[in-house]
């Protein structure tokens, strides 16, 4: 659960949109409360969230000590913030790294190594002093350099947390989506949905 201080920022892509829906979904945002923020932004042409997350990063106060990215279409499991607050306490600056289930319905990282496509940006809790932009080169391994620039500034082994905390695409539940976690077999990494 979020506690006060947290910061939820969403970095909406206005290219292509109206004012009214831009203004519409920042006030929506902005409804949840005190540490919901929003902003948007031009970047004539769409990839990836890349230059909205680069603007939110320039335009918006970071409160907290580590930087988490989700993409639209992805999810917290239920109780990230419970587990990733007392690592995020206990190594301020070494980045840590959990697991995800990947749209195709497989949980990487498999083992503990930084691989290209093994990997990807919703899996960082990014201590704030090594965050830096993205690169905006259209390439779908962007967050995966992003990670890599953070760890190399970092100069310290990240934490390797075997721990499943975010679904990309997840699946629909009713009027919600599957975020209550994921139980994963010790011997075969297979896995379900509690």
């Amino acid at each position: 659960s979020r506690i006060p201080g947290d910061q939820v920022i969403v970095a909406f892509d206005s290219f292509e949109q109206t004012p009214e829906w831009v203004a519409d979904q920042m006030a929506l945002v902005r409804a949840y409360g005190p540490g919901f923020e929003a902003c948007s932004y031009d970047a004539g042409y769409h990839w990836l969230g890349v230059e909205q997350i680069n603007h939110a990063w320039r335009t918006v106060p970071i409160s907290g000590t580590h930087v988490f990215t989700l993409g639209d279409d992805d999810v917290f499991v239920d109780h990230a913030y419970e587990i990733l607050r007392p690592k995020t306490e206990a190594e301020p600056l070494r980045p840590i790294l959990y697991r995800f289930v990947a749209p195709y319905r497989m949980i990487l990282w498999d083992q503990r190594r930084l691989r290209q496509d093994y990997i990807s940006g919703c899996c960082i809790a990014a201590p704030k002093r090594f965050v830096r932009e993205m690169t905006t080169e259209q390439k779908v391994t962007h967050d995966y350099d992003w990670i890599l620039d953070i760890v190399k500034a970092s100069e310290s082994e990240p934490v390797w947390l075997d721990a499943t905390l975010v679904i990309a695409r997840p699946d629909p539940d009713g009027d919600d989506v599957m975020h209550r976690g994921v139980w994963t077999c010790w011997n075969c990494r297979r896995f379900k949905f509690y």
